[in-house]
């Protein structure tokens, strides 16, 4: 935005899909790039309407975009190509699923029958793809090797070792 134009840019990422009936309640990303004339007016209109703004750089934006959609959709889509290539029959799956499988189902069918190319590019285009892939690659071979060796004491070892939220 900042190549395209010398007018003020403010970058804007709604937290939330087309899908919602009002912005209420719903958190909006907002990225002052250039310039401070329209900022305090973007924000009032979105705060009138109970939107909920993080202001953030763009730069920092798009590391956590990395972690909520970058990974998040990765994730998925490998779960999904995992399930393609296993032949699995997803009417008899879902006898067999949980509540939150049968959700991360959805998600995954939402992913891949709803606009791909979409999440496709949400992942290439991302500036931290490398390091997703470098960590995402190596956490799987560690994991690997644990299962390979049947050494579930090790792989406990290793989520509690990277355990986020323990005390």
């Amino acid at each position: 935005m900042l190549r395209s134009s010398p007018a003020e840019v403010i970058g804007l990422h709604p937290l939330f899909g087309p899908g919602v009936a009002s912005i209420s309640g719903y958190t909006i990303c907002i990225c002052p790039a250039r310039g401070k004339r329209w900022l305090d007016w973007v924000k009032a209109i979105f705060t009138k309407h109970g939107a909920i703004l993080i202001e953030t750089t763009p730069e920092h934006h798009d590391e956590m975009m990395a972690l909520v959609q970058v990974l998040n959709h990765l994730n998925s889509i490998t779960m999904g190509m995992v399930l393609s290539e296993w032949g699995v029959d997803l009417a008899e799956l879902r006898k067999y699923a949980t509540p939150i499988f049968h959700t991360k189902l959805d998600i995954i069918k939402e992913i891949f029958t709803n606009n791909p190319r979409l999440y496709a590019e949400i992942i290439a285009m991302s500036p931290h793809i490398s390091r997703v892939m470098e960590l995402y690659g190596r956490i799987l071979s560690d994991l690997a090797t644990l299962t390979k060796e049947r050494d579930a004491g090790q792989f406990t070892a290793l989520m509690e070792k990277k355990n986020l939220w323990r005390g």
